[in-house]
């Protein structure tokens, strides 16, 4: 080999190191920069998230006129800067957090800015958003010399959205989960004036064979079963399963195969209550129920007769009719609601803790408000906490079914957000507001018992949310002519169950209304 090819392999090894040697460098100095910003960027989040908690305790409640929420930033900034300072975003000395020399600085949003991205524009929400700087190292000799980071959190103090479906079935296997029967108009639509998302049906059962061709036929199996001459009109029905009808295609997109969907309110808890305490009485002034004795309101069967309340605490009450006025309470045994008798409820949260509810002939069950609309009431619906070890068993003291098929009139509406909902909470606003059957799932009846029926004589008038994850609800109208302002058989409901069967004999009117149905709450952080 010749000195001069030795000199030249020499060479480019030499070029071949420096090269190198930048690359790692290059390498080192990305490792080294990104690791600091990663601890920069760790430290502003753990004070970004506390500090944006802080600031959403004040975010006003809902105002019961305007439906609107209102932030105070002066006590907000305060209670973020707050966590800022201690979490060492900025010196202790820095009461107001205001801008620092080294490039620390803070910023409370309310309602968040585009950064915060589909929380972007939330009133209940407010954001707060923290930079800093700091020193680069290797990054210098790119050109360097400092590194920002900017961290953000969004914490919420609101109800948040309704969920989008008018009906659901959860049951996941299994044919006709879902059922129209007789000969009704099922008309599903969102109330003048709305114009999201909503009044949508979702059945989760995967039967049915022909699921590719998005058509209600009678050819096969399903998991949604359109029977008789009943029609469903929905502005989107989807089936995981088939659909079978004898009646034809839904009338609204169809889309078979659709996603299972888990309980859109699972892990939604009913709060406990003191058992030692005496229950809901049977009337105004009557006995009250006990746990101890679960012998529930009625009459005959061990239970304690009703107390009849003046007739003009019934406004319009049938000549020949009893006046029944209930308190909000633990009804300990269940109602016997039985013939000629009207049961008036007054605004707030109705226990059921063993026995159920029925609903004899020419029975009635309101919830008045003054002499018109219904009042806003939830009927939680439970085992006798004394004797759940022991359910099921004895028909007064576990779950039972509900009954309200009237013969009369049915008037009943869910709670409201924004008004006390005793005995849970005596004043400020209500946590189930909008709710208005709640069937515990955790009670000691099977899915194959468990059941809701629901029929209005002359009148059919309920609004909220039925939430019987474990349970049937069977919802039945009569005659109504159509729609519009005099309609007689109106569900403004949201069903949420195991399983339902919706029927009838003519239109029956179930209007999409958010602000009728029950909101998950949003509190705390969320972003």
């Amino acid at each position: 080999m010749s000195q001069t090819t030795g000199n030249a392999e020499r060479g480019q090894v030499l070029l071949i190191v420096a090269v190198g040697m930048v690359v790692l460098i290059g390498i080192a100095a990305l490792a080294i920069d990104l690791g600091f910003s990663w601890m920069l960027r760790r430290q502003e989040q753990n004070a970004a998230d506390p500090a944006a908690v802080a600031a959403a305790r004040f975010i006003s409640e809902v105002d019961p006129l305007t439906n609107a929420q209102t932030f105070d930033p002066i006590k907000g900034w305060a209670a973020a800067c707050h966590y800022a300072r201690i979490n060492g975003i900025f010196d202790l000395g820095n009461t107001d957090c205001s801008p620092e020399a080294d490039g620390s600085s803070m910023n409370v949003n309310y309602p968040p800015d585009a950064s915060a991205g589909h929380f972007a524009g939330a009133t209940g929400m407010v954001q707060v958003i923290i930079s800093g700087q700091h020193d680069a190292f290797f990054a210098r000799i790119w050109g360097t010399d400092e590194v920002t980071v900017t961290t953000g959190a969004v914490a919420a103090r609101q109800r948040g959205n309704t969920n989008t479906n008018s009906l659901v079935a959860l049951k996941p296997d299994g044919c006709s989960t879902a059922r129209l029967h007789g000969t009704p108009r099922i008309h599903i639509y969102p109330v003048p004036g709305y114009s999201g998302d909503g009044g949508y049906v979702h059945v989760n059962s995967d039967c049915g064979n022909s699921t590719a061709d998005e058509d209600c036929t009678t050819s096969s199996t399903g998991a949604l079963n359109i029977a008789g001459t009943a029609s469903l009109e929905a502005p989107r029905v989807n089936v995981h399963g088939g659909c079978t009808g004898a009646s034809g295609q839904p009338l609204g997109t169809l889309d078979e195969a659709s996603h299972q969907i888990g309980d859109p309110l699972g892990g939604l808890v009913f709060p406990p209550w003191d058992t030692s305490l005496a229950g809901g009485s049977c009337g105004v002034g009557a006995t009250a129920t006990t746990a101890a004795g679960s012998e529930g309101c009625g009459q005959g069967g061990g239970r304690i007769a009703w107390k009849p309340s003046a007739d003009s605490a019934c406004p319009g009450l049938p000549s020949g009719y009893e006046c029944i006025e209930l308190e909000p309470g633990v009804y300990y045994g269940g109602w016997d609601i039985g013939a000629k008798v009207r049961v008036t409820l007054k605004p707030g949260i109705y226990v059921i803790a063993g026995g159920g509810i029925t609903i004899g002939s020419t029975g009635s069950l309101d919830s008045l408000a003054g002499a018109s609309a219904p009042a806003p009431i939830l009927i939680y619906n439970t085992d006798n906490p004394v004797y759940r070890s022991a359910c099921p068993g004895n028909a007064k003291r576990c779950q039972a079914s509900i009954d309200l098929t009237a013969q009369a009139d049915l008037k009943l509406a869910g709670l409201l957000a924004n008004q006390p909902c005793p005995p849970v909470t005596a004043t400020g606003g209500c946590p189930f507001g909008g709710m208005l059957i709640w069937y515990d799932a955790s009670g000691s009846q099977s899915a194959d018992t468990a059941q809701v029926d629901i029929e209005g004589g002359t009148t059919l008038d309920i609004s909220g949310t039925i939430y019987a994850p474990r349970a049937h609800v069977d919802l039945t109208g009569n005659a109504n002519a159509n729609c519009g302002a005099t309609a007689t058989q109106v569900a403004a409901v949201q069903i949420i169950s195991w399983t339902w069967d919706i029927g009838g004999t003519g239109d029956l009117c179930m209007p999409y209304d958010p602000t009728k149905l029950y909101k998950l709450m949003q509190q705390g952080l969320v972003h």
